[in-house]
C-alpha cells in the first residue's frame, strides 16, 4: 500500500504468532477457490478498514521456511477509501521507501523490498559508437522524459570508458535516475554506478553476492539454471530474454509468454522481460509476473521517449484495472 508520497505501510506482526516482532507487509491467507483480487480486498478491510480500488501485480515469492513452504501473490496497491488503521490491535506505520531496508522482516519479505525499489521500465542503452556527445544527448532526453532506471553498456575500454561511464551517472544522478554498469562488480564499484549487470558469464562466475546491498545487481538469465543462480546471489533483479523476435537476431529461438511465465514463477527476484518488446508489452509483462519491461530500441530510438514512459505508465494503470 502506497501513498502518493511514495510512503509504504507496515504492519507489526505480534509477539506470540509465527515470525512475531517483525514487520509485514498486510495481507493474509486465500479462502479455499477464493480469487486473489477478492482476497486481497477482504483482507484489507478486515485488517486495515479500507476498501480496496485498484492493485497492480507486483510480485509472487515462493520461500522455503524449515515448517512450511508459502508462496506470496504480491499487489501494489494506490488507490483505496478509508484511513488504514490496525483493526485487529496491530501497530500500523507508514514509512518512507529508503527507509524500509532498516526494518526487520520475515526472509520471504525481502524480493517484495527489491521490488519495491525497481520501476517498471528499465532502458538498456546501445553501445556508444564513434559520437560521445550525440550518445549523452540521447540518454540525458531519455532521463528527461522520466526514465528511472539505465543499464549503461559500452564496449569501450580503458579512459574513454570510465570517461563516457562517468558523465553517464552523473546524468542519472541529476535527474534522480539510476544507472548500472554492464560489467565488472569492481569496476562499477569504482566508477561510483548505482550497481552492476552481470552477464551471464559474470553471474556463473559469482559465488555471492558482488555488491553491497545499497547497490542493486540485476542479472541476465535465459533458463531456470541461471535464475537459481542468481536467487542464491540474491540479485535485485534477472533480465529474461528473448522474450520476442529482435531485429538484432532474426531467426533466434525466443521463449515466448507462456514459457517467460513459467519461469517467472520459479524466480525467486523480480524479473524484467527483454526482447523485442515495445511500452505497449508492460501490462502483459506484469500479468505475466514480470517487474515489467527492459526496453532498448523501442524507447531509446523513439522520436518521443515521453510518450514511451507515458504509455507504459498507462499499461501499469490498465493492468491495475484487471488486477487479480
Amino acid at each position: 500500500i502506497r501513498r502518493d508520497d511514495g510512503a509504504v505501510l507496515l504492519a507489526l506482526r505480534p509477539r506470540h504468532v509465527n515470525q512475531g516482532g517483525k514487520w509485514e507487509f498486510p495481507g493474509g491467507k486465500l479462502e479455499p477457490r477464493e480469487r486473489a483480487r477478492a482476497g486481497l480486498a477482504r483482507e484489507l478491510d478486515e485488517e486495515l478498514g479500507i476498501a480496496l480500488e485498484a492493485a497492480t501485480p507486483l510480485i509472487t515469492v515462493r520461500h522455503d521456511y524449515p515448517d512450511r513452504r508459502i508462496e506470496l501473490l504480491v499487489f501494489e496497491v494506490r488507490a483505496w477509501r478509508g484511513e488504514p488503521h490496525g483493526r485487529e490491535g496491530q501497530a500500523v506505520e507508514w514509512v518512507a521507501a529508503e527507509d524500509l531496508a532498516r526494518r526487520e522482516f520475515p526472509a520471504a519479505n525481502l524480493p517484495i523490498l527489491a521490488a519495491l525499489r525497481l520501476p517498471r521500465v528499465l532502458m538498456i542503452t546501445p553501445d556508444v559508437g564513434a559520437d560521445e556527445g550525440a550518445f549523452l544527448t540521447r540518454l540525458e532526453r531519455c532521463l528527461k522524459a522520466g526514465v528511472e532506471l539505465v543499464q549503461l553498456r559500452i564496449t569501450a575500454e580503458g579512459a574513454r570508458r570510465a570517461r563516457i561511464a562517468r558523465r553517464a551517472i552523473e546524468l542519472a544522478q541529476s535527474h534522480a535516475a539510476r544507472l548500472v554498469l554492464n560489467g565488472a562488480p569492481e569496476e562499477a564499484l569504482a566508477l561510483g554506478a548505482h550497481g552492476v549487470h552481470l552477464n551471464r558469464a559474470r553471474l556463473l562466475a559469482c559465488a555471492e553476492r558482488p555488491l553491497p546491498r545499497e547497490l542493486l545487481v540485476s542479472a541476465a538469465c535465459h533458463d531456470a539454471a541461471a535464475l537459481e543462480h542468481a536467487a542464491r546471489l540474491e540479485v535485485d533483479c534477472a533480465l529474461v530474454s528473448p522474450v520476442a523476435p529482435t531485429g538484432s537476431h532474426p531467426g533466434a529461438p525466443v521463449l515466448g509468454w507462456r514459457a517467460l511465465r513459467g519461469l517467472t514463477r520459479a524466480a525467486r527476484s523480480p524479473v524484467y522481460a527483454l526482447g523485442g518488446l515495445r511500452a505497449a508489452d508492460v501490462g502483459r509483462a506484469l500479468r505475466a509476473g514480470c517487474q515489467g519491461v527492459a526496453l532498448l530500441s523501442g524507447l531509446w530510438n523513439a522520436a518521443e521517449p515521453g510518450e514511451v514512459v507515458a504509455r507504459a505508465t498507462r499499461e501499469v494503470a490498465a493492468a491495475a484495472l484487471s488486477a487479480g
